[in-house]
């Protein structure tokens, strides 16, 4: 569901031509985020990659964050 979110962002984003959208990522919470029943990061990082392996030219997945040893906040 999330992929699709992301696919109509795009289309959107597209459709006004103000910009061109080369690519986007990913970056799936390491396990020390400790969020109440999350999967482990390795399992997410997985998931990520297997739904945009063949589904999108421009999706990409970063595991950095998932395998950081402490909580990173982003942006």
């Amino acid at each position: 569901m999330l992929g699709y979110s992301v696919e109509m962002a795009a289309d959107y984003f597209n459709g006004h031509q103000k910009y061109e959208l080369i690519g986007g990522y990913f970056s799936p919470v390491s396990d020390y985020y400790q969020k109440e029943g999350l999967a482990p990061a390795h399992h997410r990082v997985q998931m990520c990659e297997l739904a945009t392996e063949t589904s999108s030219t421009w999706l990409m997945v970063d595991s950095w964050e998932a395998l950081q040893h402490s909580y990173q906040r982003t942006a």
